[in-house]
């Protein structure tokens, strides 16, 4: 499988005229709306989540994980798993639903859906002591 930053590179090189309306994507690591904000995974963890995952979704200017849900895949939570676990399995299969949504990006984004107004929660900024 090719590397995020060369796939990106020759999707940049490759710009088809459609997609210039595209607006910019988000790998975001939960299944929005569950987990809005910047701490998705440590929230996901504390709170005895079964299962998280990756949404892809569009961004709205000056709000956060409000957009569209372009692609989404659910992964299950380990009783064992920790953060640094969880955030390298999210990573992998975040690569990959990108990958994916590149791949057919006009179809991606024609089939994205609002996300539900319900479910919604918040994990927020989170500091180590």
């Amino acid at each position: 499988m090719p590397s995020l930053e060369t796939l990106m590179l020759d999707w940049c090189l490759h710009l088809d005229i459609s997609f210039q309306n595209a607006g910019m994507l988000n790998v975001h690591a939960s299944l929005l709306p569950r987990w809005r904000g910047a701490a998705p995974i440590i929230y996901a963890i504390l709170n005895g989540d079964s299962e998280t995952g990756v949404t892809i979704m569009q961004i709205k200017p000056r709000k956060f994980d409000i957009g569209n849900i372009v692609l989404q895949e659910r992964c299950p939570i380990a009783p064992t798993d920790t953060a640094p676990v969880l955030k390298e399995r999210l990573a992998e299969l975040g690569s990959k639903l990108l990958q994916e949504t590149l791949k057919d990006l006009p179809r991606c984004l024609h089939e994205s859906v609002p996300q539900p107004e319900s479910g919604v929660t918040y994990g927020m900024s989170y500091e180590r002591n």
